[in-house]
């Protein structure tokens, strides 16, 4: 199958978090799926997809968000054609397992998976570079029979059920040895099953031999023959064997599945089968189907849970698919933009002479003082002109004016006084503040005007940090918007490249869209960009995984490390939003680590989420497992000053005066960092 790029990017669909990785899992079940139904179409074989991926079919359009395989089902008369034919068909990639074929790897379904999991990129292209094992269950749709039959049949299962779950914490002790352990229950359920069998015409197989290889695996095998043993009746009624004999659960009607058309749905871009009467099936299956449900579960979720953490454990400290915590990235360090510098210069001359204006000065301290204002006024101005011939270096003009005036006046009491030869210098003094007073407070009203026309004409730079068109509109792009029309900040969009890694954790392949983006907002060119001269105010990143996903990166250019030495502020502003996980949501629960534990987390000044509650339940999952437990009260007061809740924030806006709530936010920033700056001098 051909999947579009995005399909394999971390996703929330209808509230829940699906992670790279799954996607990755999803895409490689489809292409065993795929697989299946080429086979099937060429052999004639009837197949539906069933159970949880014949409600995402219908509900969702595609994989419910929080299911982790496919399900198939087939008559046990198609199955039979296709264990005849499957084994040539296979590539050199597939396996076909089954408890009839293969009893060592014998399981309760028959499956098409993967032979062996493998770092080896080519191997693992046909899985889409997934890393694990993974496989389709194939559930054999059975007659039921009469109710007499059936009690009998239950009993067998229920006899080779507790025998199951019995062994299974024995089953690493050896085959032989759990023989001699239940040999006796061995000849009382082969008895059983041979009782069965000569009643209803079908013929005993060699169940549980004495030099068989697996225990479970002999189990599995004559819990099937007690359905591949016997003839197709083609009953009113069908089931999935095992289901229906412990649980007397899933009972159908045969036309119910293949009525008098075949239906299809399409599931990313290709047509597979489902049931003519969908509807009925899963109403018996699960009643009200079109209720979302999503922490529930009968399996372990995800199913490659336990291969996951033993791959990630063996990689230890070299694993690159972690982020190793020090408090020390927390730590905000001091970074200053020149729009930052000349304005804590404009705060300096203010400051200056406003002390000017409220402590008497001499002559002497007077005339430095317009010496040195005036060759700051020409810094600032110069540094004003690399954007141009802006208003406020007119007023800084005028400034300097003013300060030569004074400066003048000075020399002119100066030498007034020295002809005249009568005055102290006490007397000149007070003559020459009460004088001048008038022109302090003209120099510090231009001064301020200055400063603030600066305010107007050098409006904040904020850049965002962007890669996929399709995440950005769904996303982002109605907060850019908003700010474009606001127009009080100067906004900036980079698309920059990004890729997908390979099974080896490899950044190969790169894509960019700035052509698409191009289309529709003026962007920057990321090739030609210097970001340092660019000087922004604020960054904005849409992603905070640096080298951790395992599935996609922006270049590594663009980690949260580098970038944030181009800004005074990295924001982390998530092209995505997830409320708060709830307790005993299992599923939720396990996929936290793919979103909260992140680099960027740390190294970015500021993270912006939706609601006060998520950013608890940051501040809780950090505590909780990345915080060294000695430094964990104070890890979590450094983390809280760097993540903000917009909903918290909006609380403490008495009137937004027609701003945009990201425009407050983005302007208390900076203004607080300046703030913070000052209170440092």
């Amino acid at each position: 199958m051909e999947f579009q790029k995005e399909f394999f990017l971390d996703e929330v669909i209808d509230g829940f978090y699906v992670p790279g990785l799954m996607k990755r899992a999803w895409a490689a079940e489809l292409q065993l799926l795929s697989f299946l139904d080429e086979v099937c179409k060429k052999k004639g074989i009837s197949y539906f997809l069933d159970y949880g991926s014949l409600i995402g079919a219908v509900r969702h359009k595609g994989f419910i968000p929080w299911d982790d395989d496919i399900d198939v089902s087939m008559y046990r008369k198609d199955f039979r054609v296709l264990e005849a034919c499957i084994e040539e068909e296979l590539p050199e990639e597939l396996a076909f397992y089954y408890a009839g074929k293969d009893r060592d790897t014998a399981s309760s379904m028959a499956a098409i998976g993967m032979k062996a999991p493998s770092l080896d990129p080519a191997k693992q292209a046909y899985f889409q570079q997934f890393p694990f094992y993974v496989g389709i269950d194939i559930c054999i749709i059975e007659d039921i029979l009469g109710e007499k039959c059936e009690k009998e049949r239950q009993k067998i299962f229920y006899h080779l059920a507790s025998l199951l779950k019995s062994v299974e914490g024995e089953k690493e002790k050896g085959y032989s040895f759990l023989y001699e352990k239940w040999k006796n229950e061995l000849r009382s359920i082969t008895n059983e099953v041979a009782s069965f069998l000569n009643c209803y015409g079908g013929e005993l197989p060699v169940i549980f031999p004495k030099d068989g290889k697996n225990f479970i695996g002999e189990i599995y095998f004559a819990m099937d023959s007690l359905y591949r043993c016997l003839e197709d009746q083609d009953t009113e009624y069908v089931a999935c064997g095992p289901d229906y004999a412990l649980h007397r659960k899933g009972k159908m009607k045969r036309s119910w599945y293949k009525g008098e058309d075949n239906k299809t749905v399409s599931l990313y871009g290709k047509e597979f089968t489902i049931p003519s009467n969908w509807d009925a099936i899963l109403k018996v299956e699960y009643g009200d189907y079109l209720s979302a449900k999503p922490n529930l579960g009968d399996h372990q979720y995800p199913f490659y849970q336990k291969s996951e953490e033993f791959f990630y454990k063996s990689l230890g400290e070299k694993n690159p698919y972690r982020y190793f915590f020090s408090e020390e990235d927390l730590k905000k360090k001091e970074r200053k933009n020149l729009r930052a510098m000349i304005l804590e210069s404009f705060d300096a001359l203010e400051n200056h002479w406003r002390q000017a204006l409220e402590v008497r000065m001499g002559k002497d301290g007077l005339k430095s003082l317009c010496k040195k204002s005036q060759e700051e006024a020409l810094a600032i101005g110069n540094a004003i002109e690399t954007r141009g011939n802006l208003p406020s270096v007119a007023i800084l003009e005028d400034f300097c004016t003013l300060l030569f005036q004074l400066y003048e006046s000075l020399e002119d009491v100066t030498s007034k006084n020295s002809s005249d030869g009568f005055c102290g210098e006490k007397e000149i003094e007070e003559q020459e503040f009460s004088t001048e007073e008038e022109k302090f407070s003209r120099i510090l009203e231009v001064v301020k005007n200055a400063k603030t026309q600066f305010s107007l004409d050098w409006k904040p730079r904020i850049l965002f940090l962007t890669y996929s068109i399709e995440r950005f509109e769904k996303t982002l792009a109605e907060d850019f918007r908003c700010l474009q029309e606001e127009n009080q900040l100067e906004l900036y969009l980079l698309p920059v490249p990004y890729g997908f890694k390979n099974v080896k954790g490899e950044l190969k392949e790169r894509f960019y869209e700035g052509e698409f983006f191009k289309e529709k907002y003026p962007i920057l060119d990321y090739k030609s960009i210097n970001l340092q001269s660019l000087q922004a105010d604020i960054i904005v990143t849409p992603t905070a995984f640096d080298h951790v996903n395992p599935v996609f990166s922006l270049d590594p250019f663009y980690d949260t490390t580098n970038i944030k030495s181009f800004t005074p502020n990295l924001i982390y502003y998530p092209d995505f939003s997830l409320d708060r996980v709830g307790k005993g949501e299992y599923k939720s629960e396990y996929n936290r680590r793919y979103y909260m534990p992140l680099p960027g987390i740390a190294f970015c000044d500021y993270s912006i989420f939706a609601k006060k509650d998520v950013v608890e339940g940051y501040l809780q999952y950090w505590k909780e497992n990345i915080f060294p437990k000695e430094d964990a009260e104070s890890c979590e007061l450094l983390l809280r000053e760097k993540i903000i809740s917009i909903e918290n924030f909006a609380s403490f806006l008495k009137e937004y005066g027609g701003r945009n709530i990201i425009s407050h936010l983005f302007l208390a920033i900076i203004e607080m960092e300046k703030n913070c700056l000052a209170r440092k001098r």
